[in-house]
């Protein structure tokens, strides 16, 4: 019986031992497969899928799209801050050569004096924002009703053949003898329809005006934001060099578009005062000549450099000059003028 028993006894315990190992076996099994479950998935997110390779790529663009408007931003900004400046002139000078009065001599002598000496370019631009904004309050108390030019205006009277020097066809060509003469508009005043119309070409000078100092603010802001002062060259682009010029196609247009003119300026100008000296023949251009003469007679440039002001300041003086004869008279005065 004894025997029996311990028989039975080790038969469970084997039993047991047996089923203990399957059971073993069976957890290992299943954290195997388990293991290799979150493999597969953690591959799988791995594995990009095609929108997200679209979205990379787009990332990719516009970031590049960003760089390159920000390159050309900070050369359309470079741009405006070298030549806004004469711009303003050129439309100031134009206005005011479509309107020859008084009130525009003072654009045409700030910017004839402020382009050949640009140490007076920033007073001419905020005098001649002062300026326009008289001319244009001006012009727009003039349209009142209480403002009668009737009342003020000459009655000029054809003069005696020996008291003129025009020819009778001139006389009666000339505007001082057909109707009453406003004073005023010799000023550069007058009554007109609209007030938009009339002060329009002074407006768009004064948004250009104001516009040529918001690019110097905007580009003083700039500089201080890179911590830098702005280039010691006024050139366009600062890193184009003579020694990148071989670099190739480009970085050749970078320097040509540089010193293209600190070149061949001298040549430019030479170019356009024989193309003057032709275009007026009259007497004048004489005086033209004799500077021509002057300054090829010096031959290095260190000379010309020495003699060039006086130049500038020749042709600054005379076109004032030649202002002051479109503009003429007071037609109060009735003195007709011969040219």
């Amino acid at each position: 019986m004894r025997q029996s028993t311990c028989c039975r006894k080790k038969h469970s315990e084997r039993k047991e031992r047996i089923g203990s190992g399957h059971v073993g076996m069976n957890f290992e099994e299943e954290d195997l497969l388990t293991n290799i479950d979150e493999e597969s998935e953690d591959e799988v997110e791995l594995m990009p899928s095609k929108w997200g390779l679209v979205m990379d790529r787009l990332l990719v663009l516009s970031r590049r799209f960003s760089d390159t408007l920000t390159q050309v931003q900070v050369f359309l900004w470079r741009l405006l801050e070298l030549h806004i400046l004469k711009m303003v002139a050129f439309f100031s000078v134009w206005v005011s050569l479509e309107e020859p009065s008084v009130m525009n001599l003072v654009l045409v002598v700030l910017w004839s004096l402020a382009m050949p000496y640009s140490r007076f370019g920033p007073m001419a631009s905020c005098l001649s924002t002062v300026w326009v904004c008289v001319i244009i309050v001006c012009k727009m108390l003039y349209q009142l009703s209480v403002v009668n030019p009737v009342e003020y205006s000459s009655n000029c009277s054809l003069p005696l053949i020996n008291e003129t020097n025009l020819l009778p066809e001139e006389m009666v060509n000339s505007s001082l003898y057909q109707e009453p003469v406003d004073p005023a508009k010799w000023f550069g005043i007058r009554k007109d329809a609209t007030v938009l119309g009339y002060s329009k070409n002074h407006l768009i000078v004064l948004m250009l005006l104001v516009f040529e100092a918001t690019v110097n603010r905007h580009q003083t802001h700039h500089y201080r934001q890179l911590q830098r002062s702005p280039p010691a060259i006024p050139a366009l682009f600062p890193a184009a060099t003579r020694d990148t010029l071989d670099q190739g196609l480009i970085p050749c247009l970078k320097y040509l578009l540089n010193y293209t003119f600190y070149k061949f300026g001298l040549e430019i100008c030479f170019m356009m005062t024989v193309n003057v000296i032709g275009q007026r023949m009259n007497f004048l251009v004489i005086i033209h000549g004799c500077w021509l003469v002057a300054i090829l007679v010096r031959r290095r440039r260190a000379a010309i450099a020495r003699i060039w002001p006086k130049y500038c300041l020749f042709l600054s003086i005379f076109m004032i000059y030649q202002y002051l004869l479109c503009v003429g008279m007071p037609p109060a005065l009735c003195i007709g003028e011969s040219w």
